[in-house]
């Protein structure tokens, strides 16, 4: 009979196949998967490093919205919190796999941390190594869909990398059969004006001819498609279209004379007019 012996690295991997990081990598494992770089100059690994061997064409986007909008952000400033939306998925993927993720937000200059995790959804958790904090699942995703909250903290006008890897697995309790994706990343800047300035609106909306009789006009700066509600004085929703275009025609004749207030929402964006109809 013959007795093999496991070398710590074997035993190491034999440990990862059977766990899979299911609670993942930082928490469960200690380990950091994001492939961001480090302060020393060296890059960490990726999920790649034992989960493979599937072909599940894996992909991951990540998305930094306006809180509580779906508008993307641009220009960040310190003094919000966003909202971060990364969703993993895959093609053939069986009934009983699921998704993971791992991510962690770096500043350009010195490589450290460029802000503060919160609110975790439904699948993530927050898991310190060293002094990096790691944005990551605590359970396989049943639908690939990770979404939590960040408040950068980062110089004017400095630049700032997301780096992450999503996990697309087969659902058997190890890391064989499994499709990460290669290192991503997605590079934001910090505003350059002063966090305490008031952002230049830019969802501009005209509403003409004020007064008006029988159309009134709503012209935007783009032609995203906008909702445009019309209230009365009590607040009670008279009319209500929707538009895609630059310029919106919308006819008032059966209207009573009076007071109306008009709401133009796009993307998260609302601005709200009041005209009289004669």
């Amino acid at each position: 009979m013959r007795y093999f012996l496991l070398t710590p690295f074997l035993a190491f991997c034999f440990l990862l196949m059977n766990t899979g990081y299911s609670g993942g990598a930082a928490a469960s494992g200690s380990v950091a998967r994001s492939g961001a770089p480090t302060a020393a100059g060296g890059t960490e690994q990726t999920c790649n490093t034992c989960h493979n061997g599937g072909n599940y064409s894996p992909a991951a986007t990540l998305q930094v919205f306006e809180a509580g909008t779906t508008t993307e952000a641009t220009a960040l400033r310190n003094s919000r919190t966003y909202d971060l939306k990364l969703t993993v998925s895959g093609t053939g993927v069986p009934v009983e796999g699921g998704y993971g993720f791992q991510l962690a937000a770096i500043k350009n200059t010195d490589k450290s941390d460029a802000g503060t995790f919160s609110a975790a959804g439904a699948g993530v958790q927050f898991s310190t190594l060293g002094t990096r904090v790691y944005a990551e699942h605590n359970a396989k995703s049943a639908t690939g869909v990770f979404n939590f909250k960040w408040k950068p903290n980062a110089t004017s006008g400095a630049g700032i990398t997301f780096h992450f890897v999503g996990n697309v697995v087969n659902g058997s309790n190890s890391s064989a059969g499994d499709s990460p994706t290669f290192a991503r990343s997605k590079a934001v800047n910090m505003a350059v004006a002063n966090d305490a300035e008031t952002p230049t609106d830019t969802f501009v909306v005209e509403v003409y001819p004020n007064p008006s009789c029988n159309m009134l006009s709503i012209k935007t700066a783009t032609d995203a498609v906008i909702q445009v509600e019309i209230f009365n004085m009590l607040g009670k929703l008279i009319q209500s279209d929707t538009s895609a275009s630059m310029l919106t025609k919308i006819p008032i004749e059966t209207l009573a004379s009076g007071i109306y207030f008009v709401r133009v929402t796009s993307g998260g964006q609302v601005a709200i007019k009041k005209f009289t109809k004669q």
